[in-house]
């Protein structure tokens, strides 16, 4: 007889969430608790849920972790403005019989007859709420108008599918070809941009022990970073740059004075678990023609994580959506293909790279570089993977916050 379990599917706030987990615990408190979230609750089964994946993949992985055990009660939170309609949807689609609905103050109700009044006092002070909210600053009505009020909020995605539409009518453009590279011997060389990253360098040098070579590409630093090295870590090769260059430009100086077969690029702000390299080379040896290996990316402990590595272009997209997203990844998608590898955080066969001729240097300052590397690299066929072992903890934009603008980062990748 399959076991009873009762399942949480946490579409609120974290304060909302904790409230309601205190008064469903009290519902049939000898049953197990499996909570469905974007991020681990502070009690009860975890099964997360993937905010940048379909909702056909999430409710295909959810019933995959629940397997033949039986659902006496699925709630849902029916907070207001908060973005999680596909966990509400997924507690009526895995038990529609024994659905539950909490607001935001611990109050509920079941598709029940008896509670036929009950639904419809919510339903009217939400429809209430909702046409308040949908008409004030947030609201998508009042979005809407705004972005009529300032067509600019229309230019980029606009743009990428004209893009797109140029390219469907003008056809495959021709694939350079570039000039053959020489082989090198084996190894791991690895490449770290820094500027005025002393500090970063303190903490990730030591993690990346297994590497054959490292090369710093000093980014116009005024930190003391190179005296810093020649003193922590005499074996790294210090590449220096009186001025600061952009990181196509800084990396590919790196990427030149590589001597091994294999080209780790890493950001200074990129903290590596243990056997990092290892996992991205053994990719190699795993994939046929592998241009590159990249790793999942982590973000600080609360935090959605902005980067995870897989990044795929999404089957549906609307006008205002970016054509790449990064998937938040699940189990057995190791060495499944990505569109292409983080620039810092990947792994390249170096003949290769050097037949592209590595970065393309006219991305200034930053950004879209590595996007740009990845597609030239598919046109010849040569692909990259998603490495799940290979793990970095990103602290993201700890050199590029420091100079440059939120706007002016958005301005760079535009």
């Amino acid at each position: 007889m399959s076991q009873a379990v009762k399942i949480l599917l946490a579409s609120g706030s974290e304060p909302v969430i904790a409230r309601t987990l205190e008064r469903f615990k009290t519902l049939l408190p000898d049953l197990p608790l499996i909570v469905v979230a974007e991020f681990e609750p502070p009690e009860g089964e975890w099964i997360p849920w993937h905010v940048k994946r379909a909702w056909l993949e999430n409710r295909a992985w959810v019933r995959s972790k629940i397997g033949a055990r039986k659902i006496r009660l699925a709630a849902v939170i029916l907070e207001p403005r908060t973005p999680y309609w596909g966990l509400r949807a997924l507690g009526f689609a895995l038990a529609p019989l024994y659905f539950l609905a909490f607001n935001e103050h611990g109050e509920h109700f079941m598709l029940r007859p008896r509670s036929v009044p009950q639904i419809a006092r919510h339903a009217m002070w939400r429809a209430r709420n909702f046409l308040k909210w949908q008409l004030n600053p947030g609201g998508w009505i009042y979005k809407q108008f705004w972005r009529i009020a300032h067509p600019r909020e229309f230019r980029l995605p606009i743009l990428f599918r004209l893009a797109l539409l140029r390219g469907k009518i003008e056809g495959r453009a021709e694939i350079y070809r570039g000039s053959p590279a020489l082989s090198k011997p084996a190894g791991i060389s690895v490449v770290i941009p820094s500027r005025n990253g002393r500090e970063l360098l303190d903490r990730s040098l030591p993690r990346i022990y297994d590497a054959d070579e490292i090369i710093v590409v000093d980014n116009g630093s005024s930190d003391g970073t190179v005296d810093a090295l020649r003193a922590d870590f005499p074996s790294v090769i210090i590449e220096h740059c009186p001025e600061p260059l952009s990181f196509a430009r800084a990396v590919n100086r790196g990427i030149r004075r590589a001597r091994f077969s294999h080209v780790c690029v890493l950001n200074n702000d990129m903290l590596a678990d243990s056997g990092f390299l290892p996992a991205l080379r053994r990719a190699f040896d795993q994939v046929p023609g592998l241009f590159a290996a990249t790793a999942q990316i982590f973000f600080p402990q609360g935090r959605r994580r902005e980067e995870t590595g897989k990044t795929i272009i999404p089957p549906r997209a609307s006008l205002t959506d970016l054509p790449v997203v990064c998937a938040e990844p699940i189990e057995g998608e190791d060495l499944s293909y990505v569109l292409y590898g983080s620039g810092g955080c990947t792994m390249f066969d170096a003949q290769k790279l050097a037949e592209l001729g590595a970065f393309d240097e006219a991305y200034e300052p930053a950004y879209v570089e590595d996007l740009d590397l990845g597609v030239r690299a598919w046109q010849r066929g040569w692909p990259s993977v998603y490495r799940a072992a290979a793990r970095v903890l990103h602290l993201h934009r700890s050199t590029t916050s420091r100079y440059f603008t939120e706007a002016q980062i958005h301005a760079f990748i535009e």
